[in-house]
């Protein structure tokens, strides 16, 4: 990440293809969004639905990766 980092000021992760995520892919996120701001750039995920949207909002995580901090109330 630190050598992209330099080239590229703004990381965007498309998780749309996603369809779960454990404890281990948390970690990474969290560890590459560290690391990006360390280095002065940001990173968001952006496509994030169903089942992942679920699991980072409850590890309230969303928020952090550039996502709404709710779940939109049913129609």
């Amino acid at each position: 990440l630190n050598p992209l980092a330099e080239k590229f000021p703004e990381l965007t992760v498309d998780l749309s293809r996603l369809r779960r995520i454990d404890s281990t892919g948390i970690g990474i996120l969290v560890m590459a969004h560290a690391i990006a701001g360390a280095n002065g750039h940001q990173m968001r995920a952006v496509n994030v639905t169903g089942a992942v949207r679920e699991v980072l909002l409850l590890v309230k995580l969303l928020p952090m990766l550039g996502g709404p901090s709710e779940i939109p109330a049913p129609a």
